[in-house]
């Protein structure tokens, strides 16, 4: 998994600077600092190996350092792309010049205000003017050289203090003609008393409200700026391992990264700068790369054992699981691309399925800048396969190789679109993943041919189908909530609940199922209730069971689903009960995020693929007025005919636990002539996945979800056909499972419930 020697290095020139800002520990950590001697950094340099990025900053402002311009041109010689961060404002005209000549790749511009009182304060000393003068000087001296170098961008660390200054920072960023704002949610650093405790909790994680209000005002200045990018730096949580097979990274990872502080300390991290690996003063690059020190560190960051990389909010540890690749080094940041672009080295690990004999993986290798391109694809020490691009265009290629946990690339020539005449794309690129599938042999190619042939055979036997189901009526309602042992966060939903109940004026009941946890750890919450009906299961329920339990014994004939982490505004339920007629089955209310994000809204459509399942859709209600048809009601807030929920829950217990089971409820309704309705006066805020989290991985998750989509097209949905390259493809454990519950009667039978859904899509309602 390491690189033979680090891509990419963070270089501190200097750890001098003459600013104070606020969230900065460097005083407190360096002191007065010092400056790098220049033949460290040139032996530095030299000894690297085909870097990738060189970053000449750190702690320091790097625009101060004497021998700048020749560390540029030195970096700059390797290959490698070269950045600089600064808060330019302190830099001389001729340093500005300097970076400029040196042919510096990119400069990120740190602003964090456009007022100038709170510039001082953020700051710690200077003036806005002299960073707006610095950065005037740099374009207009860019512009009489006919340079493109170097290439900006703005940084700006986001505050509850400065939040608001960000529309203006990004208007001034549009102004210039730069097209990327990266925003970095401010981190506490280094012992002492906290200094942001609105933004950051004890454990260095930040808070949500905070988060979401950065994540709101980035989409909501995005939406006014199209031709800025506005990126949000950090992660949302830092995850722990939660399986066995797992690998660990992050943006500063030690299997190809590296930090070189100005006394010549090798660190991992900034966020462990006071780790040591070795010091280059009397130590060679590969002595201390490959040391002691690093290998043992990589193993506790590999198995998550070590305390820092632990809580660090950085860090990913990425599952890989059956099928599934997971990209361990050498890969550039998708940044809203369909493939994934590699470095000139890069590594990716695979997960291992049974009953797959290799893989086919099918890329793009750009050509050579002078004569042929190569890339290699590695397995241990052998080289199993190999591309060569000898045009003078981007070569389509499909490489088929055995399958191994671990398969590592080598491109011979960069290619930097920028320098090629190719656009604005400074990055150094390697060749772009297009696609990976794994190949299977012949027993899984019969099994889902017959599969697939039975399906086919059912659609043409005509002689039978389930009869249409009576939809019985009745007033009242039934609010049923499922909660698997949430009493954290289930005193709100039920809050909620109980007010939007209170404003219906037909007969109406609380119903809580709780499972997998003791009655005792309620006694508060069932003070608070004393009206609902709670029912409690010692044994934890998936979702099905437990809204079987919930159903059994609810009264009413219009029963509403509600996720435990879910919470209805005052008039939800009167919306939708405003909506019941004969022919409808289900009425959605509107989920509007808890984060500000638009990850869900209820309003469900569907969408075919050529070679795969079918996607759900959740369409933007923002401007809709009125009712709307939809494909499905989600299960976790929405109103349900009971009688008919009551016996299609019962079909759907193969979804088992979790997920799309109410997706067939509304494919079923629609078979059967019954409607679905999309009610946006009705709304229901929801933390996305608070239960399901705690309980199940994330690679689980994505697994389950993954073949009950599989699952839902083969007994809802015409076309299987196009399902067979991938259920060929399918991971063994969701095969199996898929194999079990749908061969042979269970999924031809439920082809038979009514006409199948073809190339649905509820614009035509």
């Amino acid at each position: 998994m390491v690189a033979s020697l680090p891509k990419t290095v963070w270089i501190e020139l200097t750890s001098k600077c003459p600013f104070d800002c606020i969230f900065c520990t460097r005083k407190q950590e360096r002191g007065n600092g010092q400056h790098m001697s220049f033949p460290l950094y040139e032996s530095l340099v030299n000894q690297l190996e085909r870097p990738e990025v060189i970053r000449l900053n750190y702690s320091g402002e790097s625009i101060h350092y004497p021998q700048l311009a020749a560390a540029i041109r030195l970096a700059r010689g390797t290959g490698a792309t070269t950045e600089l961060v600064s808060a330019l404002g302190s830099a001389t005209e001729a340093a500005v010049e300097g970076l400029v000549d040196a042919g510096l790749h990119r400069l990120s511009v740190s602003i964090h205000s456009m007022d100038e009182g709170q510039f001082r304060r953020i700051y710690g000393w200077g003036e806005l003017g002299d960073l707006r003068n610095r950065v005037a000087h740099l374009l207009g001296y860019k512009a009489r050289r006919g340079s493109r170098y170097p290439e900006l961008d703005v940084a700006f660390v986001a505050m509850e203090q400065n939040l608001g200054e960000l529309e203006r920072v990004v208007g001034y960023a549009d102004s210039l003609g730069v097209t990327q704002v990266s925003i970095h949610p401010v981190i506490e650093r280094g012992a002492g008393p906290r200094r942001f405790p609105d933004e950051v909790d004890e454990e260095g994680r930040l808070r949500g409200g905070f988060e979401a209000r950065v994540r709101v005002e980035a989409e909501r200045v995005a939406g006014q700026r199209k031709h800025v990018a506005i990126s949000v730096a950090r992660p949302v949580k830092p995850r722990g391992v939660e399986e066995d097979r797992t690998i660990t990274t992050c943006e500063q990872n030690p299997w190809d990264t590296m930090h070189v502080l100005a006394n010549g300390s090798v660190v991992v991290c900034e966020v462990q700068d006071r780790t040591e690996m070795g010091n280059l003063q009397h130590q060679t690059l590969a002595e201390v790369w490959n040391g002691p020190a690093y290998e043992a560190f990589r193993r506790r960051y590999l198995d998550g054992s070590h305390p820092v990389c632990q809580g660090c909010p950085w860090r990913r540890s990425v599952p890989v699981t059956a099928g599934r690749n997971a990209m361990v080094r050498g890969w550039h940041p998708q940044n809203g691309e369909t493939v994934e672009w590699s470095e000139a080295s890069a590594a990716m690990a695979v997960g291992r399925d049974t009953g797959a004999v290799g893989m086919r993986l099918t890329g793009l290798l750009p050509p050579g800048l002078s004569g042929e391109n190569s890339l290699s694809i590695r397995q241990g020490a052998e080289n199993v396969f190999r591309v060569v691009n000898g045009t003078e265009g981007m070569l389509a290629f499909e490489a088929a190789v055995p399958l191994a946990e671990l398969t590592q690339f080598e491109v011979e020539q960069r290619f930097c679109p920028a320098e090629r005449g190719e656009g604005g794309d400074i990055r150094n690129l390697g060749f772009a993943l297009t696609g990976l599938r794994l190949e299977y042999g012949a027993e899984r190619k019969e099994a889902v041919r017959r599969l697939l042939d039975r399906l086919e055979w059912a659609e043409g036997w005509h002689r039978w189908r389930w009869a249409r189901p009576a939809a019985k009526g009745g007033s009242g309602i039934s609010v049923v909530v499922p909660s698997r042992d949430t009493p954290d966060i289930l005193g709100a939903t039920l809050r909620g609940a109980a007010a939007a109940l209170a404003r219906v004026e037909e007969a109406g009941e609380l119903v809580v199922v709780v499972s997998g946890a003791e009655e005792a750890g309620y006694a508060g919450l069932r003070r608070e209730f004393p009206k609902a009906r709670w029912l409690f299961r010692a044994a934890a329920l998936d979702y099905g069971a437990a809204i079987a339990v919930g159903l059994g014994e609810a009264r009413y004939g219009w029963v509403y689903l509600l996720n435990s982490d879910m919470a209805l505004q005052d008039a939800a339920l009167v919306e939708v009960m405003a909506l019941r007629r004969d022919d409808v089955f289900a009425i959605g209310s509107r989920i509007r995020m808890e984060d500000g994000s638009g990850t869900e809204s209820n309003w469900t459509d569907l969408r075919y693929l050529d070679n795969d399942a079918a996607e759900l859709v959740e369409r933007d209600p923002d401007g809709l007025e009125g009712p709307h048809g939809c494909l499905y009601v989600g299960g976790g807030s929405g109103l349900f005919r009971a009688s008919l929920l009551r016996r299609w829950a019962r079909r759907t217990r193969v979804y088992a636990p979790f997920y799309w089971e109410d997706v067939e409820w509304g494919a079923l309704a629609w078979r059967h002539g019954y409607r679905c309705v999309f009610c946006p006066a009705s709304e229901a805020v929801h933390g996305r996945r608070q239960t399901i989290s705690r309980y199940y991985s994330e690679a689980e998750v994505t697994r389950v979800f993954e073949r009950n989509r599989m699952l839902f097209h083969l007994r809802n949905l015409g076309g299987v056909r196009r399902l067979e390259e991938r259920l060929r493809a399918m991971d063994a454990r969701s095969w199996g499972e898929i194999y079990q519950r749908g061969w042979p009667w269970a999924t031809m039978l439920a082809r038979r419930e009514g006409p199948l859904l073809d190339e649905w899509n509820c614009e035509r309602l």
